[in-house]
């Protein structure tokens, strides 16, 4: 697992205590009020995100590339790169920021490098499966308020996406790859969801508020097509459908620093059309899933007692065979 990531930063400049904008609420149609929202209620929608930059985890690659020089030049204001896509980054929303920063100090806890133990060659890889689990228990409990926002319920995709994008490595390779599967396919319902809720709302649609939406869309097409091939994902092809479908167009945000290109874009929606359309019901399949994924905190070495902690521990010369 990489270093420790840089703490967001905010249009505000603060990344933790910039004020929320208050609006007035959104207008929908002529209901006047009567129509009847199944995931959010048009009243949690008054305070609108507030977007943060998040670094590209490969901007290091591109930092020379003169086709990538959209950043800031030298004592040139940062935010007007705060909520854009661009060379510097992306932007995510406060709430999709504090998530992704608890997940991943979540997936440290529970990292045997961080924590200098050997315990199993797989112990990174069932915590941070351990992790999904109890994040898609939270969206569970989540999506189901209506007093709960779109946008905090697309803070979950991102931290899907802002996870996936810089470290999925631990996740993917670990022996019970049944169990991973059954995983990623969870949180392609999870995403497929949460394109329903921003819908209910008309934000699933270019020019949205959501100024992620087509970068992150990209970012898990990329994980799927080119780092779950073993898996076998059916998704992927879904998420291509419903954005042809409300009109986003994929192709126009195609960047180098993600590797899906256009050419890949194109099978996902050649695929699609050749098979029905994927609707499954959250609350029948997380059902399902429950009871083999309750998540928890097994794998957490935070919690592990010192005495187990001594018996793993690994000595500055000790090298670890993983042949075992």
């Amino acid at each position: 697992m990489p270093p420790k990531r840089k703490a967001l930063a905010s249009a505000s400049g603060n990344a933790r205590k910039s004020p929320r904008t208050k609006t007035a609420p959104a207008r929908f149609g002529q209901d006047d009020g009567k129509r009847e929202f199944k995931y959010s209620d048009p009243k949690s929608l008054e305070n609108k995100p507030t977007f943060q930059n998040l670094e590209w985890y490969n901007l290091h690659k591109f930092i020379d590339d003169p086709d990538c020089q959209d950043m800031p030049a030298d004592g040139e204001l940062m935010e007007p790169y705060y909520d854009r896509v661009s060379d510097l980054g992306i932007p995510v929303t406060e709430l999709g920021g504090d998530k992704l920063d608890k997940f991943v100090d979540e997936c440290e806890n529970r990292n045997q490098d961080i924590e200098g133990l050997y315990i199993y060659n797989d112990w990174s890889g069932w915590g941070v499966s351990e992790v999904m689990e109890n994040m898609l228990k939270e969206f569970d409990a989540e999506v189901k308020k209506k007093d709960v926002s779109p946008y905090a319920k697309w803070g979950f995709v991102e931290t899907f996406a802002g996870y996936v994008m810089e470290d999925g490595f631990d996740f993917l390779d670990n022996e019970n790859s049944p169990s991973v599967k059954e995983i990623i396919d969870m949180l392609g319902l999870m995403t497929l969801t949460v394109f329903d809720v921003l819908s209910e709302h008309d934000l699933l649609k270019p020019g949205s508020e959501i100024k992620n939406l087509e970068i992150i869309c990209l970012i898990i097409l990329d994980f799927i097509v080119k780092d779950c091939g073993d898996f076998e994902i059916e998704w992927g092809c879904e998420v291509m459908r419903r954005c042809d479908e409300a009109g986003i167009e994929l192709e126009k945000h195609v960047r180098k620093q993600v590797n899906i290109g256009v050419e890949d874009l194109q099978k996902l929606r050649d695929e699609y059309k050749m098979k029905e359309r994927l609707d499954k019901d959250w609350d029948d399949e997380y059902e399902t899933f429950r009871p083999n994924h309750r998540g928890g905190n097994k794998y957490d070495l935070t919690k592990m007692s010192m005495v187990l902690k001594r018996k793993y521990s690994i000595g500055p010369e000790e090298e670890v065979d993983e042949t075992d």
